[in-house]
């Protein structure tokens, strides 16, 4: 009877015996059967039709329904779903007809015309189920906000029930700190401003978050916007409850509200906005000076058209409660753009220049840039340098230079560490060491000896003959397995098997007939 084993070591077996085994003669094709039969516990007749079968067994034919979607309609589903940066089924969905014949216009796709019907008529779980091998997945950031004191009773308080705005020009402001996890010191600010009606997104980086380094960002982005802007929503921070954005509003008839203090609902547009697109596309580094906040501005540059034209974003349009669960609705999905187009307040000759600017746009090209300004932003990142890691840095070289070390964690003014580039594992594009390199020898050893044994029993006995060594997850040594029984031939470790079993099997008659 053979030993309980998973599928895939079957299949990997089979593959390993198939091809010898339709080439060889009478009497090794029976040698090599009873020792498949043996070492997976199939029958004789199942083990014969498996190992001189072309493919996999024939199995019974499923009820199921046939395949609708082909393999070029995936190849162009998951093209789109790229040029998208990667949308969710349900935004996508809806954009599709537009998003289609404008990459079919620049030449990034195409289709026939069974495809293309085939494509525009996916549904949401049917592009989840696609899209499934293709999905990919990304620690939180400290907040830098700090309460201003001096006016909030002057500035009227706004909740997430009040954003009733029918028309665009309303925006919630915030800003996302660069500062990679460390609050002390200089650095870099996003200003992200966030139309309620439309969900138009501006994005400006800003060296430090003083008044009046603010209030010239909002002035530069108001310069910038399609429509005209005419309300303020901040947070209870310092650098947006002041005098100068206080007389500003004034000066210009817009509207200031603030928000609840802690009650970040209040704000939920341009919160979702941090961390879905400027969290997603920079990340949590730290960024300092001139130089860093020219490569962030080159990366906004792309990233407010980008994200204005080719992001359909879902709105919620009501709520039905029934005790105590709450059924959401939400509104087809639309770009910023479609949203500020198909609204009646805009003009018709500023709609019109939209429309234009719009045909001359490849999103495809617009994504490569962004991802190309990125990288060169990144090169701009510090690492956060804490004390351990440079002391440890400073152990590696002489003594002497401890001193300088300490010196270069207190003193601001010295530059941190630049990102280093990742250490790539011999297995696969993995930015980190191979998890079981330090104990290779020893599952090249246990392998050896027992090239079926489990991955589970693999890993315990790791653990018990070196405790002092940490090892990797359970699925990645079952990559590691797979690798192992790749380079080794098969035919021989199951002669050599049977050999030892032969062995074992000899010494215990003797022993029992003594």
């Amino acid at each position: 009877m053979g030993q309980k084993m998973s599928t895939g070591v079957r299949v990997e077996v089979l593959e390993c015996l198939k091809a010898e085994y339709q080439a060889c003669c009478r009497q090794r094709k029976r040698e090599l059967l009873d020792a498949y039969v043996r070492v997976t516990g199939l029958s004789r007749k199942h083990a014969i039709a498996r190992l001189n079968s072309d493919g996999p067994v024939a199995r019974r034919k499923g009820s199921g329904r046939p395949r609708i979607y082909g393999q070029t309609v995936v190849d162009a589903l998951v093209r789109v779903w790229r040029a998208c940066n990667y949308l969710c089924s349900k935004r996508l969905v809806p954009f599709l007809p537009e998003i289609v014949p404008t990459l079919e216009h620049f030449g990034h796709l195409r289709l026939s015309g069974e495809d293309r019907e085939l494509l525009l008529s996916i549904s949401a779980s049917t592009m989840d189920r696609l899209l499934r091998c293709e999905r990919s997945s990304h620690p939180g950031g400290a907040t830098t906000t700090s309460m201003g004191q001096i006016l909030k009773k002057q500035i009227a308080v706004r909740t997430h029930n009040d954003h009733t705005d029918a028309e665009p020009g309303f925006f919630e402001i915030d800003l996302v700190a660069h500062c990679g996890g460390r609050i002390d010191g200089r650095y870099l600010y996003t200003l992200v401003m966030t139309d309620v009606h439309t969900g138009w997104t501006e994005f400006k980086p800003l060296l430090d978050r003083r008044a009046a380094t603010v209030l010239t960002a909002i002035k530069s982005v108001r310069a910038g916007l399609p429509f005209c802007l005419q309300g303020l929503d901040v947070d209870n921070g310092g650098e947006f409850i002041n005098d100068d954005l206080v007389d500003y509003c004034r000066a210009e008839s817009l509207r200031l509200t603030r928000s609840r203090t802690y009650k970040k609902n209040d704000q939920a547009h341009v919160e979702e906005r941090n961390g879905s697109v400027v969290r997603r596309i920079v990340g949590y580094d730290r960024f300092e000076g001139e130089a860093a906040r020219g490569a962030l501005s080159l990366v906004y540059e792309v990233l407010r058209i980008y994200q204005n034209c080719f992001q359909p974003m879902m709105k919620l349009s009501g709520k039905v409660r029934d005790g105590g669960h709450v059924t959401k609705h939400y509104e087809v999905a639309r770009t910023p753009l479609q949203r500020l187009l198909a609204d009646a307040s805009l003009d018709e000759q500023a709609k019109g220049q939209l429309r234009s600017a719009y045909a001359a746009l490849d999103p495809v090209l617009l994504l490569g840039q962004m991802m190309r300004h990125r990288n060169d932003l990144w090169n701009h990142a510090y690492v956060g340098d804490d004390l351990i890691a440079l002391m440890e840095g400073a152990g590696q070289t002489e003594t002497s230079n401890a001193e300088l070390v300490l010196t270069q964690a207190s003193n601001r003014s010295v530059p941190h560490p630049t990102r280093k580039a990742p250490v790539l594992s011999a297995y696969g594009p993995h930015a980190r060491l191979d998890p079981f390199g330090e104990v290779y020898d020893l599952i090249d050893q246990i392998m050896t000896r027992d090239p079926f044994i489990s991955a589970r029993r693999l890993y315990v006995q790791i653990q018990s003959d070196r405790p002092e060594t940490t090892i990797g997850s359970h699925r990645t040594l079952v990559r590691r397995m797979s690798d192992w029984r790749l380079k080794h031939p098969l035919p021989e470790l199951l002669a050599q098997r049977e050999a030892l079993q032969s062995q074992a099997f000899d010494s215990q008659a003797r022993g029992g007939s003594s």
